[in-house]
């Protein structure tokens, strides 16, 4: 597992909610990429969005660059993708 964020109202209940990540990872056997590790930091980058206690942007990194081409294919598949959500019923109850 590459990201996961914990946080809490102070230092202690921060370690609490680690805790209790770092022990249902275990019980799950998922594994941390110790290479991307990092504890007690200000701000990060998580699932390409940098985040800090004073906000949450775009990572400009992942943005910048070429801009991506829709070729006929992406068009395509992006109107099937806008009509099947805007179809009723997007959510059936269980009967």
């Amino acid at each position: 597992m590459d990201d996961f964020l914990t946080f809490g109202d102070d230092f202690t209940s921060c370690l609490d909610n680690l805790e209790k990540v770092l022990t249902r990872c275990e019980e799950t056997n998922l594994v941390l990429n110790w290479e991307k590790f990092h504890f007690m930091v200000d701000e990060g980058i998580v699932l390409g969005h940098k985040i800090s206690c004073r906000s949450m942007e775009v990572d400009r990194a992942k943005i910048d660059g070429k801009p991506f081409d829709f070729n006929s294919s992406c068009t395509g598949a992006f109107v099937v993708l806008k009509n099947k959500l805007v179809m009723e019923p997007i959510v059936v109850p269980p009967v």
